[in-house]
């Protein structure tokens, strides 16, 4: 809705207005860390879903999984057929929300702990496709257990608690990813200062 996006965006449209009113174009630099820490916060989820729908590859990934899984399943469009049962994929499930909240932890990481790059479009890449595979592997489940008519346990895990847990995990895979990209630049950086330190330049005399 147009009021939640400009919720969304009202902080970083904020605090560029105050930083142009203080500093100028010419300015803007200096609040560069500001400025895009308010910007992942709201931006992505403002401006990805709905320009972006993913709710059909997500239907397919999810009877991949299904299938390599060893389960009889097809699909028909956005619904996926298990068993006796049988379940849509709308786009409240396709994982979208998902990737912009990953997507605005990414750009808080990179704010927090500069990178090249390099690493920095593998950081977002990963969030992507963190989320996206969790969100799949989270509809597959819920097609398994419409399957097996047990409503119960497809409440607790579509709407209760067990869906805060697939959120978990994803956070927790992207904070492994993160952790160890960041360890290896670290250790990339000491290996590039002990190079210098053992082969120290020589000054010559004039």
């Amino acid at each position: 809705m147009p009021s939640e996006v400009f919720l969304l965006l009202s902080p970083f449209l904020a605090a560029l207005g105050l930083a142009l009113v203080a500093s100028g174009f010419r300015g803007l630099g200096q609040y560069y860390k500001e400025l895009t820490v308010l910007f992942f916060l709201g931006t992505p989820q403002a401006l990805i879903p709905p320009l972006i729908d993913t709710t059909a590859i997500t239907a397919k990934f999810a009877t991949l999984v299904l299938w390599y899984s060893g389960f009889t399943v097809s699909r028909d469009g956005l619904n996926i057929y298990l068993g006796s049962g049988a379940v849509e994929v709308y786009p409240g499930c396709s994982g979208i929300e998902g990737v912009t909240y990953l997507l605005s932890l990414a750009g808080l990481f990179l704010v927090m702990f500069p990178m090249n790059w390099y690493r920095q479009f593998l950081i977002l890449l990963v969030a992507v496709t963190i989320a996206f595979v969790v969100n799949g592997i989270r509809v597959a489940l819920m097609a398994h257990l419409v399957a097996t008519s047990d409503i119960e346990v497809f409440q607790y895990w579509h709407k209760g608690n067990g869906s805060m847990i697939f959120s978990m995990i994803s956070v927790l895979l992207f904070s492994a990813c993160c952790w160890a990209l960041n360890h290896q630049a670290n250790a990339a950086e000491q290996d590039l200062e002990q190079e210098d330190d053992a082969n120290p330049l020589e000054l010559q005399e004039p």
